[in-house]
């Protein structure tokens, strides 16, 4: 069953999609992220909004997210390409 799936992702050219989707939809929740906690209240010069939205933890563990799941479909497409 697994191999049959496998056989169907290499013969279609799937992964290299999926790979793109997936980054994709990561980098855009980091966009939208700094895009509503910075950049909006920037916008309407409310610094005080920006202090209390803006948590360091936070982005550091989105930054820490992104660079796990992309190390991890890094294995998967090098796996998949050996």
């Amino acid at each position: 069953m697994i191999s049959g799936y496998l056989n169907f992702l290499k013969s279609k050219d799937i992964l290299p999609t999926v790979v793109a989707l997936i980054v994709g939809g990561l980098v855009s929740e980091i966009i939208n992220r700094i895009k509503d906690d910075v950049i909006l209240p920037l916008s309407k010069l409310d610094y005080k909004t920006i202090w209390e939205r803006v948590s360091i933890k936070e982005y550091i563990a989105l930054i820490i997210n992104f660079f796990m799941q992309t190390f991890i479909l890094y294995s998967i497409t090098y796996a998949h390409g050996n």
